[in-house]
């Protein structure tokens, strides 16, 4: 079901309250991003709803966790990387910069979250499409990519995510989809220390057809052996969720900026 307009405000036992605002335009096409305000109390963190569900029916979400599940039981997690498990969109928005700025080429914020989780070359010829540009592809492609690790040390995970990576039930796979690179995804896996908890990625070399197609999510279905009505899909991004959607997969949203509003103040 596609998120709606909706707005919910969460009182879990006098102690926090969350409000929550997701936009869409157009049928199963997510735009815009939750915005958290109103996060004054002795704890902090954000609760999203779909049209129609009650307070009573987020608090039994496992609220502690800043993120809302869908009711039933799952065979397979399986997380996007970038922006869902590891916040590193602001890092690779600044990679992109420093690859881009030789060939004074633009890459605006809008097009930047809006193409997030299409694979790296395709973003390139995307941009030499939009400004009349001719930027060689694999020379921009291994600029960005070098940037990134350069910069990798700034990366941290998103600790809700992380959690349901390292705490999934017994028995439930887990699998890491991106249209990064699959030296990329599993460098930042590394970095996190996170290889250990994750049996499959799937990565931009795992796949023809990109998110938002579903082919990458059911190509980690087809590998964990997992029907994709039992998988659970995390994600930050359009595309990511439009993917998981057209796969059949129910799917958590993430956004890693309002969860960090979120948390409580060190």
């Amino acid at each position: 079901m596609p998120l709606r307009a909706a707005t919910a405000t969460v009182d879990l036992g006098g102690h926090v309250v969350a409000l929550v605002r997701a936009r869409i335009k157009g049928l199963g096409e997510l735009q815009g991003y939750l915005v958290a305000v109103a996060l004054r109390a002795m704890r902090k963190q954000v609760v999203a709803t779909e049209p129609g569900r009650r307070p009573a029916d987020v608090l039994g979400t496992r609220p502690m966790t800043g993120l809302v599940f869908p009711s039933g039981t799952f065979a397979a997690y399986l997380f996007d990387c970038d922006g869902t498990i590891a916040d590193s969109m602001p890092v690779h928005r600044q990679a992109w910069m420093e690859a881009l700025a030789p060939h004074g080429c633009e890459f605006t914020d809008e097009d930047f979250y809006g193409w997030a989780g299409m694979p790296t070359d395709h973003i390139v010829e995307l941009l030499n499409r939009k400004y009349g540009l001719r930027m060689p592809v694999a020379e921009v492609f291994t600029a960005k990519e070098e940037a990134y690790y350069r910069l990798m040390p700034t990366v941290r995970g998103v600790p809700e995510v992380v959690a349901a990576l390292r705490d999934a039930p017994p028995g439930v796979k887990r699998a890491v989809v991106s249209g990064s690179p699959r030296a990329s995804v599993e460098k930042t896996l590394e970095f996190l220390g996170l290889r250990g908890y994750v049996d499959e990625v799937v990565a931009a070399e795992d796949y023809t057809q990109p998110k938002p197609a579903p082919d990458p999510f059911l190509e980690a279905a087809r590998r964990l052996g997992v029907a994709p009505a039992q998988c659970l899909v995390f994600e930050d991004a359009v595309l990511g969720i439009k993917s998981a959607q057209a796969a059949g997969m129910p799917w958590v949203l993430v956004d890693p900026r309002a969860l960090r509003a979120a948390r409580p103040d060190p």
